[in-house]
């Protein structure tokens, strides 16, 4: 006669002929499978953010874990970075056929290009439509973004752990996104970042507090 076994990988079935034939199955655990798990086990110890106030912000702590119903928008910076990037082949490509750019246009194109390879994250920032002083960093690992840049902003439920809130002098700027600024002495940070300011063009060059650092377990709709 004919019998079952499974096994997490594999299962044998007979047939009523008395013939058996192996069936193998691959198991595949998707990411969107993985952190329903993950939020499963996270639940009791959330967070759950829809509005702010300052006695409600100063409960927040380093280590806590939040769920923020949030507006997204990406660094405004990050985008004429990524531009530059892209733009970079262009430029060269009209370089060589004899199209000529003045020399400050081109050396904050390269700037900008520049910038860009060495940044590795993507400063992501988060505001509560109810509370928007309040601010939610989430620098995110570029190679690990599944969406294009625009697709990111817009409403969205931010997931993390916060690292710490920004001291009352402190400032946010993308330079704190590229790996060994973020290492340098915070005076010495600041003194780079003093040409950077908020205009109609950039409105987030510059973070200040109330505003926090969080690192981002998941962003979804």
């Amino acid at each position: 006669g004919g019998g079952l076994r499974a096994g997490p990988l594999s299962g044998r079935f007979g047939r009523a002929t008395g013939e058996e034939e192996q069936s193998a199955r691959t198991l595949v655990q998707t990411p969107e499978s993985s952190f329903a798990r993950l939020y499963e086990l996270l639940s009791d110890d959330l967070i759950h953010l829809e509005e702010l106030e300052d006695i409600n912000w100063d409960d927040l702590r380093r280590g806590d874990l939040v769920e923020v119903e949030a507006t997204l928008k990406v660094s405004t910076l990050t985008k004429y970075t990524r531009l530059a990037q892209e733009m970079s082949p262009l430029v060269s490509m009209m370089e060589s056929w004899g199209e000529e750019f003045d020399a400050e246009t081109s050396e904050a194109f390269a700037g900008l290009a520049s910038l860009g390879k060495a940044a590795t994250k993507v400063p992501v920032i988060a505001r509560l439509p109810s509370s928007p002083r309040y601010k939610f960093i989430t620098p995110l690992e570029g190679p690990k973004v599944r969406v294009d840049l625009d697709e990111l902003e817009g409403e969205a439920t931010v997931l993390g752990k916060i690292q710490r809130k920004l001291k009352s002098n402190e400032r946010y700027t993308m330079f704190d996104a590229i790996p060994g600024i973020a290492q340098l002495p915070r005076e010495q940070r600041r003194q780079m970042s003093l040409g950077l300011k908020n205009d109609t063009d950039m409105t987030d060059a510059v973070i200040t507090p109330p505003a926090a650092i969080v690192t981002a377990i998941a962003i979804y709709r």
